[in-house]
């Protein structure tokens, strides 16, 4: 008897809270239409409603009535491919105020997700009423990647945000304000959305405003879009995090009405198409976005950016700038690399500057930079590319100034070198191009072995072209220590007859830069031209390959000779028709890098005479010299770091001479310098195994 009464109740339990679905039978999508529903009965304040397609297939819409609604729950899930609409219309007056029990217009009164909006499922709130709550949530609102709520209304929303669900699968369910007003303030301050949408849609004109203020953070868990005829303004003191994208279109966002400075940390792509950013107070607050995302960040952002409003990248995953408008303000580089588009340029207006450590190798700008309006003062740009930061200073200058860093060989833009140069760096240049009457002096940085080495600072140069001989625009300052990292500051220059910098040396064997060719000549034998180099200790080159121009720009290709690793010494017989004109050597490594040695006039007596010459013999373990006569040097090898590992005398006996050193040092790349009488004679590389 106890188990049959058992079962009864339970029964009777299961009845009690049944799930009714939509049939739309009907064909009036009228909720209070009971022909629509499976039961034959409108839902009732213990029904759980269920809106899908396993009755009824394709997109529908259902109208609620104008009176009060109050089931247990609904959930709102379409097939791929549909929408379910849910109208709470405007005639729908019924609301009461917050955390009152009188009746609303749509009410739920079970546990758990009692509104739950899945994707292709919108819920709209579009109650006429100007006051007071229009529905009421028990316990959750879940909105599914894919769903919508629509708040299309005056009435109340700030209870049904804090109800919003945070699990996984809900960043992408949009919380949607459809602001039927020329103004609306909404809660965001200590607030928590999935995607936030800001819309003018339902406005007079299709234009609205929306504004919030707070001393608290603000989390949007997926996208803030703020749509066309919006005016989005904010005075707040704490964070707004985006962990999904800013997307903004035919829109204004104030980010600092009033005395408070709000930052923007954006974590995923940045859209803007017609849009404008800025801030309109008085009392100097300011805005800041800051592109802090864990993967790689896109920014394709048109229209305006004005007032103090910063830009901060913290992204070690790069941030790639496809579109810009100018920056009025500080541009903060805490991290990361920002990759500009080859076809576009960050522009800094007048007033806008950098803010970066010279230290952080590892946080630059890859592209080409536009600096308007410098008036006499210095301005750092923060350049580089390879995963290294390569600074450049113009220092008192007047004029705009475009300014971009190449890691590439400045061989390729000319390799003839004017008066006070010995050579040029082979692995970096700055492209420095100036508006009509721009001058400056320049201030080029130098780090370790990313310069090619620098091994004396008195005979360091800065060296400049227009794209044709490398002309010396000297040596007025240095900074650092050679071996390790500094700069050089050249004399003033106009940009009408420089556009390309790079470093170079006033000596030979002194500053590398690097040298992968140590020696070339030219030699005349039998009226035939032959074409000899030294290369250094160890390279890493591939081939070689010899070169002849009749004027020492264009040249054409007359040879190849392959390179091999324990040999330094090539040459290459000349065609004979070849009697007159320039000679130079491209050797190509075996990453397909390129790099020349200087170009060499045909009869201008390119000789043979080092005093000294060295080789490595990895066999032996041993440094192999040549010298013409007896003498004692003073031998020294740097670390790839420019420290000094080793230091000790060698006597040279005259002729071939093996020299072992006095400890063996690890495997690795050094630098190797050999002195006499406080005279350089070659700097070279040494690769250890």
């Amino acid at each position: 008897m106890r188990r049959s009464v058992w079962v009864l109740l339970l029964l009777l339990s299961v009845e009690a809270v049944a799930q009714i679905r939509w049939t739309g039978m009907a064909g009036n999508g009228r909720w209070d239409d009971p022909i629509n529903w499976e039961s034959g009965l409108v839902p009732s304040i213990t029904d759980d409603v269920l809106l899908d397609n396993s009755l009824i297939p394709g997109s529908y819409n259902i109208q609620l009535s104008d009176q009060q609604v109050s089931i247990r729950s609904l959930q709102i899930i379409a097939d791929a491919g549909n929408s379910i609409t849910v109208l709470l219309p405007p005639t729908n007056l019924l609301t009461s105020s917050s955390g009152s029990l009188e009746p609303r217009a749509f009410s739920t009164t079970g546990t758990g997700y009692t509104l739950l909006i899945g994707s292709g499922g919108i819920f709209i709130n579009a109650s006429n009423s100007s006051s007071g709550y229009s529905i009421r949530i028990n316990d959750s609102l879940r909105i599914d990647n894919g769903g919508r709520y629509v708040h299309r209304t005056r009435t109340g929303h700030a209870d049904i945000v804090q109800q919003l669900s945070r699990d996984i699968g809900t960043e992408l369910g949009i919380f949607r304000f459809e602001n039927t007003d020329a103004a609306s303030t909404i809660s965001l301050s200590n607030r928590i959305y999935g995607t936030l949408q800001l819309s003018a849609a339902a406005a007079p004109n299709d234009t609205t405003s929306y504004s919030s203020s707070g001393t608290n953070p603000l989390r949007i868990r997926g996208n803030l879009e703020i749509e066309s005829g919006v005016s989005f303004a904010i005075n707040f003191s704490d964070t707004i995090s985006v962990a999904g994208d800013l997307q903004l279109d035919h829109a204004g966002f104030n980010m600092a009405t009033s005395t408070r400075s709000c930052v923007l940390a954006l974590k995923g792509n940045w859209r803007q198409q017609n849009a404008i950013i800025y801030e309109s107070n008085l009392s100097g607050s300011t805005g800041t976005i800051l592109l802090n995302g864990v993967v790689p960040q896109h920014v394709q952002a048109g229209g305006t950016i004005r007032d103090s409003i910063r830009l901060a990248f913290m992204n070690n995953n790069s941030i790639f700038i496809d579109a810009l408008p100018a920056l009025p303000f500080e541009v903060h580089l805490i991290n990361g690399i920002i990759q500009i588009d080859a076809s576009e340029q960050l522009i800094l207006e007048r007033t806008g500057y950098f803010r970066s450590d010279s230290l952080n190798l590892g946080s630059y700008i890859d592209g080409s930079i536009l600096k308007r309006s410098i008036e006499g003062q210095d301005f750092r740009f923060p350049t580089g590319s390879n995963g290294q930061q390569r600074w450049i200073i113009l220092k008192t200058g007047y004029g705009d100034f475009l300014v971009r860093y190449f890691r590439a060989d400045p061989y390729t833009i000319s390799s003839l070198m004017g008066d006070g140069l010995d050579h040029i760096s082979q692995v970096e240049y700055w492209e420095v191009s100036g508006g009509s009457g721009s001058t400056a002096y320049v201030e080029l940085s130098f780090d370790e072995i990313y310069s090619g080495g620098v091994s004396d600072l008195e005979s360091l140069r800065v060296a400049g072209s227009n794209g044709g001989d490398w002309f010396s625009l000297g040596n007025t300052a240095t900074s650092g220590l050679a071996f390790l990292s500094g700069s050089v500051t050249s004399e003033v220059f106009d940009n009408e007859t420089v556009q390309f910098l790079t470093l170079a040396s006033f000596l030979p064997g002194m500053n590398t830069l690097p040298i992968k060719i140590n020696r070339q000549w030219m030699e005349q034998i039998n009226s035939k031209w032959i074409c000899k180099w030294e290369t250094g200790i160890s390279t890493d080159n591939s081939w070689f390959e010899v070169e002849l121009s009749h004027d020492g720009n264009l040249f054409q290709s007359v040879g190849t000779i392959p390179s091999y690793k324990h040999q330094n010494n090539y040459k290459l017989n000349l065609p004979i028709e070849w009697e007159s004109g320039y000679c130079r050597i491209k050797s190509i490594d075996n990453n397909g890098q390129l790099s020349y040695g200087k170009a060499m006039q045909f009869g201008t007596g390119y000789t043979n005479n080092q005093v000294i010459t060295l080789s490595y013999n990895p066999a032996l373990y041993c440094l192999q010299f040549y010298s013409r006569g007896q003498q004692s040097l003073m031998l020294e090898i740097f670390n790839i770091s420019g420290q000094p590992v080793l230091r000790e005398w060698v006597k040279l006996p005259g002729g071939n001479h093996n020299h072992h050193l006095t400890r063996k040092l690890p495997a690795g790349i050094y630098i190797i310098r050999v002195i006499s009488n406080e005279t350089v004679l070659l700097v070279n590389q040494l690769f250890l195994q």
